[in-house]
């Protein structure tokens, strides 16, 4: 965070504080607060971060830069998620294609480039739970990614 002119006071990883966005383990996921906006709980850690990044820099692109590098540099998603349930898995990856479908739609508006920015952070969380599922269970794997394949989404 720093790297990107974030000091540590603007943000908090382990308890609420004010004055900071702040991402924390809750009892159905993750919980966001600060950053001007109502507090919300995300179901995934993957969304969460994703939330806690766009709070902190406001700004789509960047806060899109830097979740690109947590995620490929410092977040090994097959590690964060290991040994979920081949049906867990299967689920996040329908409901993960459901958000980009939507999300495709609305970047076709006039102010649609933060909706495709928000698409392609959804397709990297999406590569990650196939990868996932391909090394759980690569008859599913290939099973789902010739659906994917098949509609063109992805």
């Amino acid at each position: 965070m720093e790297k990107h002119g974030i000091g540590e006071s603007a943000y908090s990883l382990e308890t609420v504080r004010e004055g900071a966005v702040c991402l924390i383990p809750s009892e159905h996921g993750f919980l966001v607060t600060g950053g001007g906006e109502r507090e919300s709980e995300q179901e995934d850690f993957y969304r969460g971060s994703r939330e806690f990044f766009l709070r902190i820099f406001q700004d789509d692109e960047m806060a899109e830069t830097v979740m690109q590098e947590f995620l490929t540099r410092t977040l090994d998603l097959p590690a964060i998620m290991k040994g979920p349930s081949i049906t867990g898995l299967e689920a996040r990856i329908f409901k993960c294609r459901e958000e980009m479908a939507a999300l495709e739609q609305k970047a076709l508006k006039p102010d649609g480039q933060k909706w495709k920015i928000k698409r392609k952070l959804d397709r990297i969380y999406l590569e990650g739970l196939l990868k996932q599922l391909e090394e759980t269970d690569k008859k599913r794997y290939e099973k789902i990614k010739t659906e994917i394949n098949d509609s063109g989404s992805v």
